[in-house]
């Protein structure tokens, strides 16, 4: 008897599922959030310049552990909170140990008008936890 690939991987399927079991691998969800990656934001600025946007800004890594690669997600809002337009960079500063502090900075062309500044940080695919340093860390937005 001859029996073809793809019967014998149709009754494969068909057994598998009778008996409850999913052919897609379960995959357990991780934390949002990893509770060592923290930051503080020390102050953050947004600089138009004729082409481009740059925005700038210091953090101090307040976690308990090191920051090695990490990428910097400025989205621009309009004056609702929607977000226009997301720009990336990295961090000057590698790795960034506990305790220390460094600058970032995010480039691109000129967006659409904006009126603030939400800016997110991954270390290795995690988000990084911001806290806010004090009143001093709110936008400034150079014309």
């Amino acid at each position: 008897m001859n029996i073809s690939p793809f019967t014998l991987a149709a009754a494969a399927c068909a057994a598998t599922l009778a008996v409850g079991q999913s052919l897609v691998p379960v995959v357990r969800a991780q934390s949002i959030v990893t509770p060592s990656y923290r930051v503080r934001m020390e102050w953050q600025k947004v600089i138009r310049a004729a082409g481009g946007v740059t925005v700038r800004g210091k953090i101090t890594n307040t976690g308990s552990a090191p920051l090695t690669y990490t990428q910097v997600t400025p989205t621009l809002v309009n004056a609702s909170g929607r977000g226009v337009y997301k720009i990336s960079g990295y961090m000057t500063v590698s790795p960034l140990l506990p305790g220390d502090s460094a600058e970032f900075r995010a480039s691109g062309p000129l967006p659409p008008k904006f009126a603030g500044v939400r800016t997110v940080f991954y270390e290795s695919g995690q988000p990084v936890l911001i806290e806010p340093a004090n009143k001093e860390t709110s936008i400034r937005i150079n014309p």
